[in-house]
Order: structure tokens, then C-alpha cells, then sequence
């Protein structure tokens, strides 16, 4: 039985971000289950200067590489800090790179922030640009509060804080993936 593949996709690509901490947190927590590939990917290897309309073939060869990888996706993690109360502009852009590779597939979303709401207005607004695209919504966001001292601790501490929700929301999402691989292949 093949294993599902995840991407897990950091959300912003601000050098130097507290969200990478996250992702990399994230990505080293579900690299030690072994129900799934996972694989850690950064919107800044794949985003143009520009939205690019994935109808319109002239710009097959600037998008493909993040369409090969929502094209082989089975579900999404996408890591992402709030910013001005919404999600930053360049996962926007990279998400409009595709639209035929996420119907039906489940999406993760982890909220990152500087204060105590541990991103929890990215993740509300992100639901319509899920739904619009035909990503399914798993109803289990980690929410990482106040990022800047959350890695200062040692991570005997952050494991004690967030390992646990981590594993029970990938728990959620693999659910999801397995019975929407089914109903997708019933719909096709």
C-alpha cells in the first residue's frame, strides 16, 4: 500500500520568519510517523512576481513545479503566521498557481502569531480561498501562539505544549484523506 503524500508548505516567504521554526517543528514531528510522506516546501521556491492564471498555458513552465507537487499531493499542511489579520499575500499567489490538483484533497491549516490568538484570524480567512479552490477544510487547526518566545524554550517544554495536538490533528487529516480518497474516486 503506497503511503499518502503530504506536503507540508510554509506559508510565507519573509526571511528569517518565526513560521519556518513552526514548519520545521511540524516537519520533524510527522517525518517520525510512518503513515505518510511528508515533505517541507517554502512558498518562496515557487512564487512569481505576479498571479498567475493557471488557464492560460503560456505560463505552464513558471508554475509547474508547485503544480507537479499539488498534483502528487494526497492532503496539505500549510503553515502560515497572520498577518494584518489575514494570510500573506504570497501563499495566496502560490495557491492560484493551480486548480485542477486540489479538488477533493484535504488541507491542515496551522496559524502562526506573535500574540496570544496563535493565528486564528489566517486561518478563518483562508477557509473561503479553500473552499473556492475544492480544498476540504479539516476542522483541526494548531494554532501557535506568541512564535517569538515559543522557540526560546527547550523542546522537552514545546513538545510538552504542542506535540499532542500536532499528532491528533495529523490523526484528523489522515482520516480525512483515506475517506475522501474514496468518495472522490466514486465522484470521478
Amino acid at each position: 500500500m503506497n503511503k499518502p503524500y503530504i506536503p507540508i508548505l510554509l506559508g510565507t516567504a519573509r526571511p528569517q520568519c518565526h513560521s519556518k521554526k513552526v514548519a520545521d517543528y511540524i516537519s520533524d514531528i510527522l517525518s517520525k510517523d510512518d503513515r505518510a510522506e511528508t515533505e517541507l516546501h517554502a512558498v518562496s521556491k515557487f512564487i512569481q512576481e505576479m498571479t498567475v492564471p493557471p488557464w492560460q498555458k503560456e505560463y505552464a513552465d513558471e508554475t509547474k513545479d508547485w503544480r507537479s507537487v499539488a498534483e502528487k499531493a494526497d492532503a496539505f499542511i500549510i503553515v502560515a503566521p497572520e498577518y494584518n489579520h489575514g494570510y500573506p499575500g504570497e501563499l495566496k499567489i502560490v495557491l492560484d498557481e493551480d486548480l485542477e490538483n486540489y479538488k477533493g484533497k484535504p488541507v491542515l491549516t496551522c496559524g502562526v502569531s506573535a500574540g496570544s490568538f496563535g493565528g486564528s484570524r489566517l486561518v478563518e480567512h483562508i477557509l473561503m480561498v479553500y473552499s473556492e479552490l475544492g480544498l476540504v477544510n479539516v476542522p483541526y487547526p494548531l494554532y501557535f501562539s506568541k512564535v517569538h518566545d515559543l522557540f526560546e524554550q527547550d523542546r522537552d517544554e514545546i513538545d510538552e505544549q504542542y506535540k499532542e495536538r500536532v499528532e491528533k490533528s495529523f490523526d484528523k487529516l489522515l482520516t480525512y484523506q483515506e475517506q475522501l480518497k474514496g468518495l472522490n474516486k466514486k465522484l470521478v
